[in-house]
């Protein structure tokens, strides 16, 4: 009987302090989400927004509305390199606050996540060039009037095809 009161202490204490610790790390764990949803919400112009260097700077999988949402802000967007390269740079920055978060309170939050903080963590700082959208265009950059006909640039070294986003170089 003795036994079977410690046992049922025992794990009322054990349960006590999973939710001691739960109540502790609910703000935390709130308060990297926020950051991340917030960094999520810089858009990094005339960039796709699946590529890895940009769709990366986020704690949690986006939504299907988010990936929606996204994938209609695409090219048509006019911005300058630098924009873009100062859009990362901000997106980049709010998503390292919601890594700081994560790592400075490891307990509260699981192995994948502490690895994607890590991750955002690792992320380059700042971009060193952005090559711009661009339309068809002949290989040796012949203008040509006959690009999606068959023969275009068959001189000039072929079409070479258009781009319709903007990559970001590290």
């Amino acid at each position: 009987m003795l036994a079977a009161l410690g046992g049922l202490g025992a794990w009322g204490w054990s349960n006590l302090q999973d939710h001691n610790r739960e109540q502790a790390c609910r703000l935390h764990v709130e308060q990297a989400y926020n950051l991340s949803t917030k960094a999520r919400e810089i858009s990094v112009p005339l960039v796709d927004p699946f590529d890895p260097a940009v769709a990366d700077l986020q704690l949690g999988g986006a939504t299907l509305d988010q990936k929606l949402s996204e994938s209609i802000s695409k090219p048509g967007d006019t911005a300058t390199p630098d924009e873009v390269a100062d859009a990362y740079a901000d997106r980049r920055a709010a998503a390292n606050q919601a890594a700081a978060e994560v790592l400075n309170h490891k307990d509260c939050f699981s192995q994948g996540e502490r690895e994607r903080a890590a991750h955002i963590r690792n992320a380059p700082d700042s971009v060193t060039s952005v090559t711009m959208p661009e339309p068809a265009h002949c290989a040796d950059g012949w203008p040509s009037l006959s690009i999606g006909r068959q023969g275009a640039c068959s001189h000039h070294g072929g079409v070479a095809p258009a781009r319709i986003w903007a990559v970001l170089n590290f």
